[in-house]
């Protein structure tokens, strides 16, 4: 990103010669216009936004120091700095107090403009920075207040202390609903573009629902589903259902991705919201049970599992809580105990079976992502194929064919493990598709629900680095190659890589590689080997 300046100055030689005298892009700037006055730049400001203001003194109609202050009123970010023909203390004494980053005299002296440009670059960076954290910041906190209200992590008092921090009014009648992107594909060779392209459609859905009404809302949980909140549905579910199905077409669009939506009931009070989300986790989980429809309500699922016997429905949920997700003996020992059992049952018909059946893989494939977090879009993949459980005629054939689902997740399972924990490995392909991205320890502790001084020492233990040196790495390796590769300017791979800062960059890789980039690039061309 440039930073914008605009130059006044009455002298129109003096004003073209400033335009030309440095290269502006190479700090990070552009000049985005000149004006021969304080009136008209103020004119000028009317229809462009700046962050730095060189400006003259002494100018006819109006001089820089009113400019200065009337700017002030209206845009106290601006970094302005002085030019003037001679060195007048009082004049330097009001513009101080006014706020200048620097005052020249003319005819200006580039390297003193230079170092000056340079530093005003790094308060602004540093603005940003702190804004933008204070934006996440708040951004977390009030989807972390939406995530615990949703699936019941808060009480309804709990709720009503913090409601300011949700943006919008807490009304009645609410629904839940949630949508899962998978990958239509599969293909593993295509997972790190599979997920940023996820993301940005993901943004797109987000954008959608936070604009269907207003006091609508939505988030992206830490499985990469987004959670939708509707108020009122019980008077709008017609115009739900409909934006429902935009947004499902909207991301199945190219045929990437194959887009799923559960929707849950209606609950009357906001403190019983995590019926209606945990009634959409049960469809998300089971959706094979309707594996036709890529839009399912909890009423139309509902009726496949109501003649299931409800003792058998809760041995099953609490068998397979608690198994073991490395024990495949232990699983296909559950699996012929419980199916077993449910089809002894006087009067169970073949339907209720595969619903049942579908609900029992559903809940294994689930816990074992549960366990393993970083092979969720794998076991995603496997949910897919649960529908193929109703191609089975007969119990002995359907338990065959569970088993050879499971089998399938178990082997993905154990060659994905890695040398690393699931905590370690997860954060490891968190920074890999996401190095280029301002992230911080803080922040994806957050993510992970654990304190940033334990992850860290966790991530040191298992690795031998620390976070910062890890991620540095990834960020120099793609800047070497993009460096060697690519003509690409040093500072724009600065920012490709995810340092916001480029004189940062320079000291990181200069310290890391014993040469600059710009040396690194020179050798590389040459084909030097660089150490």
């Amino acid at each position: 990103m440039l930073y914008k300046v605009i130059l006044v100055e009455d002298d129109p030689l003096i004003r073209e010669g400033l335009s030309k005298i440095i290269s502006w892009n190479e700090f990070g700037l552009e000049v985005v216009g000149c004006a021969a006055d304080g009136e008209k730049a103020l004119r000028l400001l009317e229809d462009i936004s700046a962050d730095v203001c060189i400006t003259d003194i002494k100018m006819p109609h109006m001089d820089g120091l009113t400019l200065m202050k009337k700017c002030n009123g209206t845009n106290r970010r601006m970094k302005y700095v002085v030019l003037s023909g001679y060195t007048d203390f009082e004049l330097v004494k009001e513009a101080a107090q006014i706020g200048i980053e620097n005052y020249l005299v003319k005819p200006v002296n580039k390297e003193e403009l230079v170092q000056t440009l340079v530093t005003i670059v790094e308060k602004l960076d540093a603005e940003q920075r702190r804004q933008e954290a204070v934006n996440e910041g708040i951004q977390v906190f009030r989807d972390n207040l939406l995530y615990r209200w949703i699936t019941g992590g808060i009480t309804y008092e709990e709720l009503l202390d913090r409601k300011s921090y949700l943006g919008f009014p807490i009304l009645n009648n609410y629904m839940v609903g949630i949508i899962r992107l998978s990958s239509a594909t599969g293909e593993s060779q295509v997972q790190k573009m599979y997920k940023s392209e996820k993301e940005k459609r993901l943004k797109g859905l987000l954008f959608m629902q936070n604009n269907f009404a207003d006091s609508s809302a939505g988030m992206i949980d830490l499985e990469g589903n987004l959670l939708l909140l509707f108020p009122d549905a019980d008077v709008n579910y017609e115009r739900i259902d409909a934006h429902i199905q935009k947004m499902v077409r909207y991301a199945a669009t190219d045929q990437m991705f194959y887009a799923f939506a559960a929707m849950g009931t209606v609950v009357k009070s906001p403190g019983e919201l995590e019926k209606s989300y945990y009634e959409a986790r049960f469809i998300l989980d089971n959706y094979a049970i309707c594996s036709e429809k890529n839009v399912v309500w909890y009423e139309e699922i509902s009726q496949y599992i109501r003649n299931i016997p409800s003792d058998y429905y809760e041995k099953m949920l609490m068998l397979t809580s608690k198994f073991n997700p490395d024990d495949k003996g232990e699983i296909f020992q559950l699996l012929e105990e419980v199916m077993g059992d449910i089809s002894r049952t006087p009067g169970i018909r073949w339907e209720t079976l595969q619903a049942f059946g579908v609900i029992f893989l559903g809940n294994i494939l689930q816990n074992i992502k549960r366990y393993k977090p970083h092979i969720a879009t794998e076991m995603e993949q496997l949910q897919l194929q649960i529908a193929e459980i109703y191609q089975c005629n007969s119990l002995k054939e359907m338990i065959h064919w569970m088993k050879e689902l499971i089998e399938k997740a178990l082997i993905v399972s154990r060659q994905d493990s890695g040398k690393y924990s699931q905590v370690i490995n997860g954060l490891i392909q968190y920074m890999k598709f996401n190095y280029d991205k301002d992230i911080c320890i803080k922040n994806i502790a957050d993510l992970f629900h654990m304190s940033p001084v334990y992850l860290g020492r966790l991530f040191f233990q298992e690795t031998g680095k620390s976070f910062t040196e890890y991620l540095n790495s990834l960020r120099l390796n793609q800047a070497k190659d993009l460096l060697a590769n690519t003509d690409i300017q040093i500072q724009q791979i600065a920012e490709k890589v995810g340092y916001q800062n480029s004189n940062y960059f320079y000291t990181v890789f200069k310290k890391k590689a014993g040469m600059t980039p710009a040396e690194f690039r020179c050798r590389s061309k040459k084909s030097i080997p660089v150490q």
